[in-house]
């Protein structure tokens, strides 16, 4: 596995459990270490799901620092960003296509 994949993996989980615990502000934390790391790897293959998966992260983030207020992505409430985070990360961690219809509407 690729490290951008395991750092987008293990990103998606901290966070799910960060939000879950309330701890909002440390959502996407590592965001700026792992845009960093693909800017200077770009000779790294790049699989359709790790796109969607990074569009999503960076959506959900976004989404977080404006508490919320303002949902662009119909169909996905505060609650639902965490489950889909694990279902993501369980994904590529398990080398699956991502089939989920409400991320693939947003963020594919």
């Amino acid at each position: 596995m690729q490290n951008l994949e395991l750092m987008l993996i293990e990103a998606l989980r901290r966070d799910a459990l960060r939000q879950q615990e309330g701890r909002l502000s440390e959502v996407g934390k590592e965001f700026d270490e792992a845009e960093e790391y693909r800017s200077l790897h770009r000779g790294e293959s790049s699989s359709k799901e790790l796109g969607i998966a990074l569009t999503f992260w960076d959506a959900w983030v976004d989404q977080v620092r404006h508490g919320f207020q303002q949902n662009f992505y119909g169909g996905i409430g505060p609650a639902d960003w965490i489950e889909l985070a694990r279902e993501i990360a369980a994904q590529l961690e398990g080398k699956q296509p991502i089939t989920n219809a409400l991320v693939l509407k947003h963020f594919c």
